[in-house]
C-alpha cells in the first residue's frame, strides 16, 4: 500500500491518509491525543505537527510513538529555557511578530 499524501481536515478535526490503491485512512486527532500527558506547549507543537507533517504525525500515531515525540518536546523546552535560549527565542518572535499570542501566556 503506497502513500499518495496526507493532509489535516480542519472540519472533522483529523488526519487524513490517502492511497495509490484508493483507501482512505482517517485519524481522529483528538481521540489520538486523549490519554497523552502533555503541556500548553506541546499541544501547540502536536497541532502545529498535525496540520503542517500531516503523515508524520499519522506515523507517530500508528506506530505508537507519540507520547514519546510529546516527552522529546517537553525536554527540549526544558533545555531552552535552561540553556537561556528559550529567551533569546521569545524575544525574537516578539521582534518578528511571528509567535502566536498563546505562546506567552
Amino acid at each position: 500500500m503506497r502513500t499518495i499524501y496526507a493532509e489535516y481536515n480542519i472540519h472533522r478535526n483529523s488526519i487524513d491518509i490517502y492511497t495509490s490503491a484508493g483507501y482512505m485512512l482517517r485519524i481522529d486527532c483528538l481521540k489520538a491525543e486523549k490519554n497523552l500527558k502533555t503541556t500548553p506547549g506541546t499541544e501547540y507543537a502536536l497541532t502545529s505537527l498535525g496540520i503542517d507533517e500531516p503523515l508524520e504525525y499519522a506515523r507517530l500515531y500508528l506506530d505508537g510513538n507519540l507520547q514519546m515525540w510529546v516527552d522529546a518536546e517537553d525536554s527540549l523546552a526544558l533545555f531552552l529555557v535552561r540553556s537561556g535560549s528559550f529567551r533569546n527565542m521569545m524575544e525574537e518572535a516578539i521582534l518578528d511578530n511571528s509567535a502566536p499570542p498563546s505562546y506567552f501566556c
